[in-house]
């Protein structure tokens, strides 16, 4: 595989770890604050009720015995989150299933739709009734939303995209994973939205933080007001990560004689990476959400949905109210379906089996 221009040689042991749970960057030392005050609104489990006791995910497998209440939740949503491992193939068809049942949603609401009315038997969303879907993806750094555009409109090929992207060096794992989604995409007239950072902010970000971003390359982020490293238990999970991978990889002679102070300075690198990325796709998911019938579906790593905390909770920081859903894809792993009083996911679909 192609190596990820937004990784340095000393993050690659990071790289498979961090497939499994969310592409991150590595533990790179960044001379940042790290601002760990509470938001403006509270960091409530996106789209459901604060004051309702967390559960574990519902386990989803085999389309056809999904039940009927299960898909009109997703359904009635206004974002759904595939929580993927950023190497595994098994879950295409899963992928590719919801994104079909969200587009006959909207194409059911839309006058536009495949009987020219809205059907009758569907539900609105406030007095609105028509939208569109929207397919977000992480595997794309936003510089590449023209090309995204040009394709779906069918005025470059494949080919021409993936070469002018820069695919394989910007992100590396397999395109025929993401290529199915794409060429869906394109039959269907259906937006794709690049949400990643481009790699070249993530090293000027490594070399002097946020406030030293020129000017070039602060305009890929939101605005520094608005970027919140919060809240404490996504800060101390990933903690736990990072150091769980030092332990097993083994820190370098440098790395090792570091003090404290040095190592919390590495570790606030890392996170104030992790936190960019989360903080830039959100932001490009709520633009997304122009109106009331709006859908948006988003593929991204594992590590950037779980518990709500990375872009899930940053949506609804942006868009009071928002419904939004959540699907674990692959095994749980080592992961806790409840942390902090937190459910790892809505839904967990395991595997792509009755497809």
């Amino acid at each position: 595989m192609t190596r990820n221009l937004s990784q340095t040689p000393d993050q690659l042991p990071w790289t498979a770890f961090f497939g499994r749970v969310g592409a991150v960057a590595g533990a790179i030392a960044l001379p940042i604050v790290l601002l760990l005050g509470q938001p403006a609104v509270a960091w409530a489990e996106s789209g459901r009720s604060p004051s309702l006791p967390p559960r574990p995910p519902v386990r989803l497998e085999r389309s056809a015995e999904i039940s009927g209440d299960h898909w009109r939740d997703l359904l009635g949503s206004q974002v759904i989150y595939l929580g993927e491992i950023h190497d595994r193939f098994a879950d295409v068809p899963i992928k590719l299933e919801v994104i079909h049942r969200v587009f006959q949603q909207v194409e059911n609401f839309s006058p536009s739709g495949p009987h020219g009315q809205r059907m009758m038997g569907q539900r609105t969303i406030g007095q609105q009734t028509t939208g569109r879907l929207t397919i977000a993806l992480e595997m794309f750094q936003q510089p590449a939303q023209a090309l995204l555009d040009d394709y779906i409109a069918g005025r470059i090929d494949e080919a021409t995209l993936r070469d002018r992207t820069e695919y394989a060096d910007r992100w590396g794992y397999d395109w025929e994973i993401i290529a199915p989604i794409l060429r869906w995409a394109r039959a269907n007239g259906v937006a794709v939205r690049a949400l990643n950072v481009p790699a070249e902010v993530t090293r000027q970000i490594a070399r002097g933080g946020w406030e030293q971003l020129d000017t070039e390359a602060a305009r890929w982020l939101p605005p520094i007001a608005e970027m919140q490293l919060g809240p404490p238990t996504y800060r101390a999970w990933l903690r736990e990560i990072y150091d769980t991978i030092h332990q097993q990889h083994g820190a370098s002679a440098q790395n090792s004689t570091q003090n404290p102070t040095d190592q919390e300075a590495r570790f606030g690198g890392f996170f104030a990476a992790q936190v960019s990325w989360d903080e830039t796709m959100a932001a490009g998911v709520a633009r997304s959400l122009q109106g009331p019938g709006d859908r948006v579906v988003v593929i991204l790593g594992r590590g950037h949905m779980v518990y709500g905390w990375g872009v899930p909770d940053r949506v609804a920081r942006r868009k009071p109210g928002v419904v939004q859903r959540s699907i674990l894809l692959g095994p749980l792993d080592e992961l806790a379906p409840i942390r902090d009083g937190r459910a790892i996911s809505d839904y967990w679909w395991s595997e792509s089996r009755g497809f």
